[in-house]
């Protein structure tokens, strides 16, 4: 899962880079079409959960003809792009929690798949405190 996180990083960095700044630097970003072609076909190549390929496939979808969309198309596509990367990522998290079976823990909270434990649910996810009980 480690190669897969990696490829999610990599799409991540350049949607935030070209979108900072209410897309200022988007007139500068070049070749983000090849760049995220290829990384998704990298990810698609890996053994992937059905929901997993289905947001990596529809990512590959949004960029296609990128290069040649005009600007406002762009902020859009890389709107958009970044929601389904914020899916990947919510996606990846539930993977780890579930491929544990213990939960993980993350700043002093401790993320467990569904129906586990007491502690607020978010995104399908149970956050649990360590001062449970009082």
């Amino acid at each position: 899962m480690a190669e897969w996180g990696h490829i999610v990083q990599a799409i991540t960095k350049p949607l935030h880079f070209a979108s900072k700044n209410g897309f200022a630097n988007l007139p500068q970003v070049k070749g983000l079409e090849r760049l995220i072609s290829n990384l998704g076909q990298q990810a698609l190549s890996l053994e992937l959960e059905p929901s997993q390929e289905q947001l990596f496939r529809e990512l590959l979808t949004v960029f296609s003809g990128f290069e040649d969309a005009s600007m406002e198309e762009k902020k859009e596509r890389i709107t958009r792009s970044m929601r389904i990367v914020m899916e990947l990522e919510k996606v990846e998290i539930k993977a780890e929690v579930e491929g544990k079976g213990e939960g993980l823990e993350v700043g002093g909270l401790r993320l467990e798949g569904e129906g586990k434990g007491e502690g607020s649910e978010v995104g399908g996810l149970r956050l649990e405190g360590e001062g449970k009980g009082e």
